[in-house]
């Protein structure tokens, strides 16, 4: 996603702010609760049930942003469609 709005700022320097902003956004949303949620269980301060919750809710997490992640279209600047020699 980065490397994304890096490669449209490039392409379209008046819009620079508005595609680096537009990735902000969509990495806090894909990652703040995810980090939380794994601070929360790293602080050792809970109990079972708490730590099960925790965990249930990493997983939704981390299924919201592979969900995000597939859904993105093909990318013309994707490493693959780079030459291997250059």
């Amino acid at each position: 996603m980065c490397a994304r709005a890096i490669d449209a700022a490039i392409k379209s320097p008046a819009a620079e702010r508005e595609h680096l902003s537009g990735y902000r956004v969509a990495r806090d949303r894909l990652s703040l609760q995810l980090l939380e949620l794994s601070s929360r269980l790293g602080s050792y301060a809970w109990d079972e049930a708490e730590a099960s919750e925790l965990m249930r809710g990493i997983s939704l997490a981390v299924k919201d942003e592979c969900e995000a992640m597939t859904a993105l279209p093909e990318w013309p600047g994707a490493l693959d469609q780079v030459p291997l020699g250059v």
